[in-house]
């Protein structure tokens, strides 16, 4: 069993990070690293799930929702940027200091891909660490270049219709990663389908499954 609790974490600005951390009872060695998108909350259904599968396996749950920030929609791109990236590295350093973990699981939506990226390089490099990449932006400059600057197990997940896939640079990333990918024909950048909701939901069972596995062959 879990149970939610806060941190005081500061974060860009110095101000709170919005975030839930879910601690299991029992002790435990593996922590989750859940990273919101820009208009979306840790809530939905993309994030949701696999995060509740982390945490059926044992894992805690830290879910940094810095969109929630009152302020974020206003923020200029630059801002944005410079939000996420405090906002994550604040809230993941509080975490090392909560057990002796040994193994971490990123998990990313769009933006949160872009967190994800800028984060690699801040683990600790004695963890054990994967990725889990939800529709990330494979096009942007940055992300590409981080993830084979620190390339670690990964499973990356997108629809062909989302306006981030890049058939190539998704190929290339699973190369240097020695990862798996998920690819949705049709699925838009929520993973939704233009079927109806029943083949929208069928669609967020698949990408269930395709975590499950990927996890239960993590060594």
């Amino acid at each position: 069993m879990f149970t939610p609790e806060r941190r005081n974490i500061a974060g860009y600005r110095n101000e709170p990070v919005p975030h839930t951390f879910y601690r299991q009872q029992e002790a435990t060695t593996q922590i989750a690293l859940v990273l919101a998108g820009g208009g979306i909350n840790c809530q939905h259904p993309t994030l949701y799930y696999p995060t509740l599968e982390l945490l059926s396996r044992g894992a805690d749950a830290l879910l940094i929702d810095y969109s929630l920030r009152p302020a974020f929609s206003t923020y200029t791109q630059e801002e944005v940027m410079a939000c996420v990236a405090a906002d994550t590295l604040a809230a993941s350093q509080a975490m090392w200091k909560e057990r002796a973990y040994e193994r971490v699981t990123l998990i990313g939506k769009s933006l949160g891909t872009l967190a994800m990226g800028s984060l690699l390089e801040a683990i600790p490099s004695e963890l054990q660490t994967q990725a889990i990449w939800l529709t990330p932006l494979l096009s942007h400059p940055s992300l590409g270049k981080r993830i084979r600057q620190r390339p670690v197990r990964s499973l990356f997940i997108i629809g062909t219709a989302d306006p981030w896939y890049d058939a190539d640079e998704l190929t290339a990333l699973a190369q240097v990663t020695g990862g798996e990918t998920l690819v949705i024909p049709e699925a838009g950048h929520l993973l939704e389908v233009p079927d109806g909701p029943i083949a929208s939901l069928q669609v967020m069972e698949r990408v269930v499954r395709a975590i499950q596995e990927f996890l239960a062959h993590t060594s």
